[in-house]
């Protein structure tokens, strides 16, 4: 009703939509009242915001990986910390050639290769404490073992991808 609008809007209201309601009236009392152009705003901001963030977060789990292989080597070998910075340089190394020979077994569909790498690639990461990349090695490696017809592509990929603070450490960029 009239009225109820009326009353509404002199109430302080910044609009009003009756029912059943209509996608095209609700975006236009939106507008009227700024509240679109401070959502698309807002999202603006927060999309910025976020790939500084993202960006951020991701030098944080890059150095959160180095720091927990470090703290692991330390920890349970009893290393100083020349001896943990060799090892991470020894083990990136390793970890970059195992990966290179297990893309190379990918493309030449070599089952029985990409099982060697993958159980090798798994006790390297089992070595530096990353025991969930361990758990993808293994995956890789029991899946090409049984002969599965899985994307190892993919799988390659993603292991690479969760490891590239350690890959970058050999190459610069492990991924050509």
């Amino acid at each position: 009703m009239k009225e109820d609008k009326q009353r509404c809007l002199e109430a302080g209201m910044d609009g009003y939509a009756v029912k059943p309601f209509k996608t095209k009236e609700i975006y236009h009392a939106f507008q009227q009242t700024g509240y679109v152009d401070g959502v698309v705003k807002n999202a603006t901001e927060k999309k910025q915001q976020d790939g500084t963030s993202m960006m951020e977060q991701k030098r944080e789990n890059d150095n959160a990986l180095l720091t927990n292989v470090a703290e692991h080597l330390k920890n349970i070998y009893s290393l100083e910390p020349d001896q943990v910075e060799q090892m991470i340089q020894l083990s990136s190394r390793s970890i970059s050639e195992t990966f290179e020979q297990a893309r190379q077994a990918v493309e030449d569909n070599d089952l029985e290769a990409l099982s060697a790498a993958g159980h090798k690639a798994k006790g390297i990461l089992l070595g530096v404490g990353l025991k969930d990349e361990a758990e993808q090695a293994r995956k890789i490696e029991s899946a090409s073992k049984e002969g599965q017809d899985e994307d190892y592509h993919d799988m390659m990929a993603q292991l690479e991808d969760d490891l590239q603070p350690l890959l970058k450490l050999t190459s610069g960029d492990s991924r050509s």
